[in-house]
């Protein structure tokens, strides 16, 4: 097993590095659980502070199997497209800048999810922890194939609220 891409197919792609490593569905399970922080010795601890200790339960969160396709489909529409978009490839910049008017390797599709469910069942909740579950929202490149200076990419998709 040399072949780096065998384990990560976006190996060596400056865009996808920064996203965090690809997850087995156990650990995305363990990524999206949310335990509130549990005081371990409850004497002493005045009364109207134990309640500011039991709010905490209200960012309690165990993912449900769906949660976890969710950001499957998210994985699955994100790096793709990084990857078509990998800026060390010269192809990229032929398309991007126009020079290339038939590309031979077109650009993905591209990609749209839909969540669908009854109000108030979490839809907008999910769909946010799978988005931060990502180390970085805005990654900041030092350096960057065929640009000089510093260049800030922003990761973030935008996640409105669901009706």
């Amino acid at each position: 097993m040399s072949d780096p891409l065998l384990l990560d197919p976006y190996a060596g792609n400056i865009l996808t590095e920064r996203l965090g490593p690809l997850r087995s569905r156990s650990e995305l399970l363990q990524c999206l659980t949310e335990l509130p922080y549990m005081p371990k010795n409850l004497e002493g601890i005045p009364p109207h502070v134990l309640l500011h200790h039991l709010m905490s339960v209200r960012n309690f969160h165990l993912p449900s199997i769906e949660e976890c396709r969710l950001h499957e489909t998210i994985e699955l529409m994100v790096r793709p497209n990084y990857k078509a978009l990998d800026p060390t490839q010269a192809q990229t910049w032929a398309i991007v800048s126009g020079e290339n008017s038939r590309p031979k390797r077109p650009f993905p599709p591209s990609y749209a999810a839909a969540v669908e469910g009854v109000s108030g069942t979490g839809k907008s909740e999910a769909i946010l922890r799978c988005l931060n579950s990502y180390p970085q929202q805005v990654i900041h490149h030092t350096s960057f194939p065929q640009l000089q200076g510093d260049l800030f990419l922003s990761v973030y998709i935008n996640a409105g609220r669901c009706i």
